[in-house]
């Protein structure tokens, strides 16, 4: 009789005391977040790193301890933009744990920030039995993904499952949409139009690929070194030492000019589709912090 109340007794504190246990291990958790994030908004990476490697180990958090270690760690390099090794503990967590669904998004995310896209669009779509509850999401950052690898198409078919009406996922959708367009409408300028232009008129190839002061800029330095080529041309002769030496200076920049006229064409892009990428991250990230409370 003794023993069954011995047991009973055992049976009652584990019965109130697990949740107790849940409950101070999430605290852990969260205390441990508010922590990291006190650390990074005060400009203190390197005390939150050192953090993340050595004291995560020394808390307990229950059954799940080693996953939510490798979460917060995560977390920790993320936000730090040690995306490599934010990627590799983020898929250090087990398919079990409650911080699964966010590892998974965040490890393509920052898959994406490497460039990865093909392996970051892969990783969604290998994981969505596990992303059941946040399907909308998943097809969010899939569709902003494709437009990141530029598949116009496949952001299409994306973009199908958008809804438009929780208001976590709505105007990053509508943002989308926008940056969609944007891509789609640009009209890439002609490397070698700009070329021939620079070469009719100096300058005029910049300032057709959207630099009118370096085209003006351009067009006066050619231009002057012509004039006092000519003018000792006529004044000494073709053969006259000041005559090859202005018309020298001027032809290196005028094919300079030509040149020039082809990368600035190419730094152009290159700024538009860095920009256009940048928006496409930023916009991915916003919903994704604010869904899981990050």
């Amino acid at each position: 009789m003794m023993l069954n109340r011995l047991k009973i007794l055992i049976l009652c504190f584990f019965a109130l005391y697990t949740p107790f246990l849940y409950a101070q291990n999430k605290n852990n958790a969260r205390e441990d977040f508010e922590f990291i994030k006190y650390l990074i908004g005060n400009d203190m990476k390197e005390e939150a790193l050192i953090w993340a490697n050595g004291n995560f180990s020394l808390r307990h958090y229950g059954k799940d301890t080693e996953d939510t270690i490798n979460f917060l760690r995560a977390w920790t390099f993320y936000s730090s933009k040690s995306l490599t090794k934010a990627k590799e503990h983020f898929e250090k967590v087990g398919d079990s744990s409650l911080f699964k669904p966010a590892s998974v998004f965040f490890s393509s995310l920052s898959q994406a920030y490497l460039g990865e896209y093909t392996t970051a669009l892969d990783n969604l779509v290998s994981n969505k039995d596990l992303l059941t509850k946040f399907s909308e999401l998943r097809f969010f950052e899939q569709a902003g993904l494709s437009l990141l690898k530029r598949d116009f198409h496949l952001y299409e078919d994306y973009r199908k499952n958008f809804f438009y009406s929780s208001y976590l996922l709505k105007d990053n959708e509508q943002a989308l949409d926008s940056i969609y367009l944007n891509l789609k409408n640009y009209k890439a300028k002609s490397p070698f139009l700009s070329a021939c232009l620079s070469a009719i008129a100096p300058g005029l190839g910049k300032i057709y690929a959207g630099s009118l002061g370096e085209g003006l800029s351009s067009f006066v330095t050619v231009g002057s070194f012509a004039a006092i080529a000519t003018e000792n041309w006529i004044k000494h002769g073709f053969v006259d030492w000041r005559t090859i030496l202005f018309t020298s200076i001027g032809t290196v920049f005028y094919i300079g000019n030509i040149y020039g006229s082809i990368v600035r064409v190419k730094i152009d892009y290159d700024e538009f589709t860095e920009k256009q990428n940048l928006s496409i991250l930023y916009t991915i990230h916003l919903p994704l912090r604010n869904v899981f409370g990050l």
